[in-house]
């Protein structure tokens, strides 16, 4: 076996009876830096209909506030909520800044839970937003997917996401499994 150092690039070429062989071997960092990883655009998707009220709500806001926090430089985000209608932070992403991680800190801070859940309007919204083209899309959603139009809205992403990547959070004492796992299976995160 062939072992290479973080980061390094190594090849291995074979001739026999039956021809040539070439093994080309790329082992990227275990830490790449800021520099090294393209820049993302994050859209957190929130959940706040009735039945994430309480706990849930809580932990879906724990989640946005770690990622926040994990966010590189040239990382730009938005946050989306549903339940009966769908809402946004800013018309558009925006970078990340001490102003900006602040204001969406205190916007999470004041979601309630309620209402009902119009989960697949909520994802349609989010998808139709202005995205920047040349950040890489990530979708950081978090629900507890009680909803009864599962397969319309795996379809919807799984048709409609482009190259972007769903991250998803299955939050409460009984989350929709097969919700959060057919999405998790075509969101390509």
């Amino acid at each position: 076996a062939l072992r290479l150092a973080p980061g390094r690039l190594s090849s291995l070429a074979h001739r026999g009876d039956a021809g040539g062989y070439l093994t080309l071997v790329m082992q990227p960092p275990a830490e790449p830096t800021d520099e090294q990883v393209v820049p993302r655009e994050i859209t957190f998707l929130i959940d706040i209909s009735g039945s994430m009220s309480g706990v849930p709500l809580g932990i879906a806001a724990a989640v946005v506030r770690e990622t926040l926090d994990r966010l590189r430089p040239d990382d730009r985000f938005n946050i989306f909520v549903f339940a009966g209608g769908n809402g946004q932070l800013w018309e558009s992403a925006r970078p990340k800044t001490d102003g900006n991680v602040a204001a969406a800190r205190g916007y999470i801070e004041e979601l309630c839970g309620g209402g009902g859940t119009e989960m697949l309007e909520g994802v349609r919204h989010a998808l139709k937003a202005e995205h920047d083209p040349a950040a890489l899309q990530m979708y950081v959603f978090v629900t507890d997917g009680l909803v009864g139009n599962e397969d319309a809205i795996i379809e919807l992403v799984k048709n409609e996401r482009g190259e972007a990547r769903f991250f998803m959070f299955g939050i409460g004492s009984s989350v929709n499994r097969y919700l959060v796992d057919g999405i998790a299976e075509f969101g390509g995160g």
